[in-house]
């Protein structure tokens, strides 16, 4: 994750903004090297999520857990052989007690659909994670990938090895009940095969 060094408020016509400021992170984001083409292999998809499940495994396990809630291709860099995750406009902190948060922001295409509902929790930045990696596998925006009710059915679009696809089901899983629940879990099951 970039540094955070500050923040400041800004005036803005129908109220205040708040604006962070972290280190500039110098790479591409995973959205840059889609729109050239490039589609990236299961094994970079998979060293790929193992970094961002260590960022979030950081982020949720802090108190009050902190919920990233915009994970998608444009806000993931790739520089100096690292795995960065960038752009915490979005971040909810989770006060309450059911470890649930309500909010209003969304990035449509890998929303998971309880953040339209305004609910947001850590298994909902892992149902934005797995749609980033089925993205970049396929090469394909979700709005583009085939689907059977509301689950994406890629496994038609890429080869992938029947673990790594289960995996990417589970973490995309609609129903929060049948999803994995935390970033821990998500990285032990990944890793387990």
């Amino acid at each position: 994750m970039p540094q955070y060094l500050d923040y400041f408020e800004h005036r803005l016509p129908i109220g205040k903004a708040l604006a962070l400021v972290q280190t500039y992170v110098s790479g591409k984001s995973l959205a840059a090297y889609m729109q050239m083409g490039r589609t990236f292999t299961e094994a970079e998809a998979k060293q790929i999520a193992k970094s961002l499940l260590y960022i979030l495994i950081y982020l949720h396990g802090r108190t009050p857990a902190t919920i990233h809630r915009d994970i998608k291709p444009s806000n993931i860099v790739l520089a100096d052989r690292r795995t960065h995750l960038v752009n915490f406009g979005s971040v909810k902190m989770l006060l309450n007690p059911e470890g649930s948060a309500f909010t209003d922001v969304t990035t449509h295409e890998y929303t998971p659909p309880e953040q339209f509902g305004g609910r947001v929790l850590a298994a909902s930045d892992l149902y934005s994670l797995g749609v980033t990696l089925i993205a970049i596998v396929t090469g394909k925006s979700p709005a583009h990938l085939p689907r059977k009710g509301t689950r994406l059915t890629f496994e038609q679009v890429v080869n992938l090895s029947p673990a790594f696809a289960d995996w990417l089901s589970w973490m995309t899983e609609a129903n929060l009940d049948r999803r994995l629940k935390s970033a821990k879990e998500a990285l032990q099951t990944l890793e387990a095969g």
